[in-house]
């Protein structure tokens, strides 16, 4: 496929650049304004690119707007012209712009007017101080020497308004006679007519009017004749048309227009020839002449003729691009075809490859899926060898009743989870039958209502245990007649039940319904107010082995299987779920099954239910085992036992219960409670747990004030490296995997609190308690000691001190205090006060001539007389005795 993709492209973009046709050059044209004069040198401008085939012409106008002149100069040079054509409209404000253009290196032609910068690779337009003079000239000999003259100039800023001017008024010098009034105008009729027409009011006796363009002449011409005078005027442009300067000398409306060059086609010549590198002339004149009545005629049939040959060659040019343009269409069309032809040719073979191996590939999937089932068959059979042989002699024994108490109980534990362990072999199995397509149904009619209570009967002692509200709903007159497969039924919803009761917390609800969703379809909805889920392990949790980030271990079959058979079904599942407000599964049944009911129902539940048949007796059972931890007395080591398995639990109580009292909680947040509560000494933690899993709940042990000095030991089936370090970044102390020797976890925790009781009889032996060895304390123990005997030197001048008043100093209950430094240090709160007092009094009596008795109440002691007593039991003589030796 990768080579098909490859050929495809180079076909298209040969396609391409053997059919499109681009300009080798790119010329912008940047007008002053669009006035009749610009649209003719625009239109010969574009008749002279016809000329060039590999030149592109890009025309913008400014409508004599300097700063909108500059933005657009701006923007062709980055649209990276090759070449810029300026007339300027405003030099003060155009000419930065040409110069940025031009130290780019882009050639810069000015046309018609110039910048007041050197900064341009040529000029070509009229010489406008030749074109003033000239003017001069005509209206001299038409005033014969003698007469007013209103010259109109156009609007500022323009290098054609100064030239034009200078050029005229050099001519009047030689004509004293002659008076000129110079007003500024803005190139159009309106605004010269009433220039003009202000001035005749005023008194002004005006002979001639010189307009810098025809339109401006024009104007006076009409001022005039409305005041009943004609006057000799005098225009520059004498351009071709209707309303235009020829046509008004026709008419004599104006009695000589100065005929002001286009040829447009000679700027095109004047570009092409700087972009070849071919020589060229830096200043290029366009020479021009007067029309007046007398060639007027002859000019306007001249300008007719060019006119029309010019639209003839438009014509010609535009016809030709549309030949061509058809050509290179067609020759696209040509190579696309070609093109397709090649690529369905491709596709044929490609297609006829790709269906050999996928053959292939189709026979190798049944041959592993054959040897996938094959091989979990014989694992299957293999576990269940060794599963018979374990579970059936357990139960003989059980069946004598010849062991009693713990005995019995282990026996018990290791049937049940035997029970368990056949359980999970026959959902793997089913799971890979039913994807084989070799799992069948075996249809029995059956009601729907009467299986689901028989369900609910079996979980409500579990549900008891944890005090879970839970209920059943049906409609007391529906009919729930089914024909489908009963027991993948029963194990649908047990599932989703046994999984409602794992993430749901003591106390909380769960629900299970039964409805008609109509057509003929059956909906049951589990329904818990538990732990809850995120989107994404929403979209997931069906998955295969998929495990959502809260839970609480397992192996992610259970709910596969909930789908997989639902779909066996024709049916289908779905799941709403918020993080913190539980989770509603809902399965949607076809009612009847097609196909013939091979007998009736079997109303038996289903191995894999998760319910232990003595739910109550294990309930019972470890409620004693609560209450037998709470009447120990003994000065032994308290530990922590966080596991959501009850048979786990209750398996460390028969472990440890010899050498330790113990405490129990089922979930990380429960712990964290209970380790907050009763500082215990050690704690032994799973990792997969609902709620709160055994990383966090250790994580947040070891960042708590109260309990950060608790070693923790983590219980899990979690052997990889990667996941023993994550244990170990959480602050656990040791990290045992499952299934594990109880003689390794006994050693482990002695080997934990040993090392504890090590660092205590260091503070003993020193007798010293307000200086403990620093080095062997962690961070946060080190920090907590330091603050600890900080608020001691702070308080112990008051002799009403109150170790609660300490525990409020360092943030912990008097319980939490009490355990906390009795396990660090040996000693009791108590303890480390009373000796930090007297070390400052011994300080006191060898640095300060203070009495004993000033001494006595600085440091905290109600009475001289106690503290002596108690100076002379910490350090074997009297205050008085110490000084003197001292």
């Amino acid at each position: 496929m990768k080579r098909l993709h490859f050929l495809s492209l180079i076909i298209l973009m040969s396609a391409w650049c053997g059919c499109s046709k681009r300009a080798h050059y790119t010329i912008g044209v940047s007008q002053c304004s669009n006035d009749g004069w610009r649209q003719k040198v625009n239109k010969e401008i574009r008749i002279g690119q016809y000329q060039h085939g590999d030149i592109e012409v890009s025309i913008v106008s400014a409508n004599n707007d300097g700063r909108r002149q500059a933005r657009q100069i701006d923007s062709l040079v980055d649209c990276r012209v090759d070449l810029l054509v300026v007339a300027p409209s405003d030099i003060s404000t155009v000419t930065p712009a040409v110069d940025r253009a031009y130290r780019k290196g882009i050639p810069v032609i000015l046309y018609d007017r110039k910048t007041n910068s050197p900064n341009y690779t040529a000029y070509i337009g009229s010489d406008n101080v030749e074109v003033g003079r000239i003017v001069g000239q005509f209206v001299a000999t038409n005033l014969k020497g003698r007469g007013v003259v209103l010259e109109i100039t156009g609007a500022g800023g323009s290098s054609p308004v100064a030239e034009r001017h200078n050029g005229f008024m050099k001519a009047m010098e030689h004509y004293p006679a002659i008076r000129v009034i110079t007003v500024q105008g803005d190139w159009t009729t309106e605004k010269a007519e009433q220039l003009t027409g202000a001035l005749m009011d005023r008194g002004e006796q005006i002979d001639c009017v010189f307009g810098h363009n025809d339109r401006e002449a024009y104007g006076g011409s009409r001022a005039a004749a409305r005041r009943g005078k004609h006057l000799v005027t005098v225009g520059i442009d004498g351009l071709p048309g209707p309303n235009e300067g020829i046509e008004f000398v026709r008419k004599g409306l104006l009695t000589g227009t100065f005929i002001y060059p286009t040829k447009g086609e000679e700027i095109v010549n004047l570009a092409v020839k700087i972009l070849r590198g071919q020589p060229y002339k830096r200043i290029n004149n366009l020479e021009s002449a007067i029309v007046t009545r007398d060639n007027a005629e002859i000019v306007a049939m001249q300008n007719k003729e060019t006119e029309a040959q010019g639209a003839n060659l438009e014509n010609i040019y535009r016809r030709i691009d549309g030949y061509v343009q058809r050509l290179q269409a067609q020759n696209i069309i040509n190579v696309l075809v070609l093109a397709v032809i090649l690529l369905l040719v491709l596709l044929l073979v490609n297609f006829y490859r790709i269906s050999k191996i996928k053959d292939r590939a189709n026979r190798k999937i049944r041959e592993l899926s054959d040897y996938r089932l094959s091989f979990f068959t014989a694992v299957s059979h293999e576990l269940r060898t060794p599963l018979t042989l374990i579970a059936d002699p357990v139960n003989r024994i059980l069946e004598r009743n010849t062991l009693k108490g713990e005995d019995r109980q282990l026996l018990l534990m290791a049937a049940r989870n035997t029970g368990v362990l056949n359980s999970l072999v026959n959902d793997i199995m089913d799971v890979r039958k039913t994807e084989e397509g070799r799992m069948q149904l075996r249809l029995s009619e059956f009601d729907l209502a009467d299986v689901l209570r028989q369900l609910a009967d079996a979980f409500r002692p579990s549900m008891e245990k944890k005090r879970i509200a839970f209920r059943l709903e049906t409609a007391a007159n529906a009919d729930y007649t089914m024909v489908a497969d009963s027991d993948k039924v029963l194990r649908i919803v047990s599932n989703l039940l046994s999984n409602a009761l794992k993430y749901t917390p003591a106390g909380g609800h769960i629900s299970l319904s039964v409805s008609q969703s109509g057509a003929g379809r059956m909906a049951v909805a589990v329904a818990d107010d538990g732990v809850g889920m995120d989107a994404a392990d929403a979209e997931r949790i069906f998955g295969e082995y998929y495990q959502a980030k809260n839970s609480a271990g397992g192996t992610g079959i259970g709910l596969a299987l909930v789908k997989l058979f639902t779909e066996l079904h024709h049916g289908r599942v779905t799941v709403s779920s918020a993080v913190g407000k539980g989770s509603t599964f809902c399965v949607e049944l076809p009612a009847r099954q097609e196909g013939t009911p091979t007998g009736p129902a079997d109303r038996s539940l289903p191995e894999i239910l998760p319910v232990p048949p003595a739910a109550t007796e294990d309930a019972a059972r470890e409620n004693k085992f609560e209450h037998i931890v709470a009447t120990e007395t003994e000065a032994r080591p308290v530990v922590l036992v966080v596991d959501d398995n009850a048979d786990m639990r209750a398996y460390i109580r028969m472990v440890l219960a010899g050498s330790y009292q113990l405490l129990f909680a089922t979930d990380g947040e429960s712990g964290l409670a209970v380790a907050r509560e009763n500082i215990p000494d050690l704690v032994v933690s799973d990792v997969m747990m609902p709620v709160m899993n055994g990383l966090r709940f250790c994580s947040l042990l070891k960042s708590g004030k109260a309990t950060s000095h608790i070693p923790v030991i983590l219980l899990t089936a979690r052997s990889h490296d990667e996941q023993r370090i994550e244990g170990y970044e959480q602050g656990a102390d040791a990290y045992i995997t499952k299934p594990f020797d109880s003689r390794l976890l006994m050693a482990r925790i002695a080997n934990l609190l040993h090392n504890r009781a090590q660092l205590r009889s260091v503070f003993a032996a020193r007798g010293d308690a307000g200086q403990p060895q620093e080095a062997r304390l962690g961070g946060r123990d080190k920090e907590f000691i330091d603050e600890f005997r900080q608020a001691i030197r702070d308080s112990m001048a008051n002799p009403h001190l109150k170790i609660e008043e300490l525990g409020d100093k360092v943030g912990l209950g008097r319980v939490q205090l009490y355990r906390k430094v009795k396990a660090l240090t040996g000693h009791t709160p108590v303890d480390l006060l009373r000796t930090a007092r007297l070390e400052k009094g011994r300080e006191l009596l060898c640095t300060t001539n203070k009495t004993i008795s000033e001494i006595a109440y600085s440091v905290g002691f109600a009475t001289p007389s106690y503290f002596t007593t108690c100076f002379r039991q910490q350090y074997g003589m009297y205050p008085n005795e110490m000084r003197q030796d001292g």
